[in-house]
């Protein structure tokens, strides 16, 4: 069997070292020490950045060099604009882990190369875009765990989706997956900035008086709020979106009560680049937002080339829904 440029055959290649990754590799480690585990995550060594390991500094990199910039197509069903969107599990939690690709259970290489994206996968390799093979055991597996956008696209380009989208770009179907890329579905979040009246008392992220430790190893907030919503106007609501007009009170989304909404005050501020705001990280001022957290409008993700390079196609069909709007607008 041919080998890798490394020299190793692994039990396991994981795609992607953000949260199901990493666990995924402790817990196989765990099960069996003597496995071989190579976990593979895109971009470069941000060792050195000092934003990476405090939630507390995670604004900074909002729009930095280690930020994909992941935006939609325009919404149809907003004002027809782009929107700037996150990664998966951990880039919601910023700052609790900084994305290096290493083996797993070894002495970690500084220099090592697989913080390449990614390009098609097989049952028996991975291939990465400077077009190395990095190969697995016979009867091994190669475990996908990249985010949310780009999972479907690395499945796509293995050939691995629906006919019609492999089809309009010349890729040889291997396994014809037609909910590859479809039934996609995304929080929005809406922001509000506040000036504070009284910076000097250090009450948010940026000021030099704020000193608890609380905030500073942790998410700058004191609380977060999950609501519901009126059943009877989300009923209604509902009620134009179903094929049968006539929703039950069982419906999934009516029996609960059910967490439509999540509010909470940062104390600091970030992503205010969106709307054209320019706002310092000073301590000068806080933010609110709320999100949708149950959306039932459903989205896409699909190519935009067959360069791996290029972002996914992302469509998360907002307020898409008379019952997603509804609850844009309680909130």
């Amino acid at each position: 069997m041919a080998t890798n440029t490394d020299g190793n055959l692994y039990d396991y290649i994981i795609i992607g070292g953000g949260t199901a990754g990493c666990v995924l590799a402790s817990r196989l480690s765990e099960r069996q020490p003597s496995l071989e585990i190579l976990v593979i995550e895109a971009g470069g060594d941000i060792t050195n950045n000092p934003h990476v390991y405090k939630p507390l500094d995670a604004a900074h990199l909002h729009f930095s060099n280690i930020d994909f910039k992941y935006f939609t197509v325009p919404q149809k069903h907003l004002d027809d604009k782009p929107r700037y969107i996150c990664g998966a599990s951990s880039a919601h939690q910023p700052g609790l882990s900084s994305k290096r690709s290493t083996h797993h259970n070894r002495d970690h290489d500084q220099t090592n190369p697989f913080d390449r994206r990614l390009t098609r996968q097989s049952r028996s390799s991975v291939e990465l875009t400077d077009d190395r093979q990095l190969f697995i055991k016979t009867g091994e597996e190669v475990l996908l765990c990249d985010n949310f956008y780009r999972s479907p696209q690395i499945l796509m380009l293995s050939g691995i989706g629906p006919k019609d989208e492999l089809v309009k770009h010349r890729i040889a179907q291997q396994v014809d997956s037609p909910w590859v890329g479809r039934n996609f579905h995304d929080h929005q979040m809406i922001f509000r900035y506040w000036k504070l009246r009284h910076p000097e008392k250090g009450l948010a992220m940026g000021s030099p008086a704020l000193t608890d430790p609380a905030f500073l190893k942790g998410n700058p907030a004191d609380w977060l709020a999950t609501l519901t919503v009126p059943a009877d106007g989300l009923k209604a609501a509902l009620a134009k979106d179903e094929v049968n007009p006539t929703v039950a009170d069982n419906h999934v989304l009516l029996k609960g009560p059910r967490s439509h909404l999540e509010m909470n005050v940062l104390y600091g501020v970030f992503g205010s680049e969106q709307i054209g705001l320019e706002i310092p990280l000073d301590g000068s001022a806080i933010m609110s937002y709320y999100m949708a957290c149950l959306p039932s409008a459903r989205g896409s993700i699909t190519l935009a080339s067959t360069d791996p390079t290029d972002h996914p196609i992302i469509d998360p069909n907002y307020c898409g829904t008379e019952a997603d709007r509804f609850v844009m607008r309680e909130g």
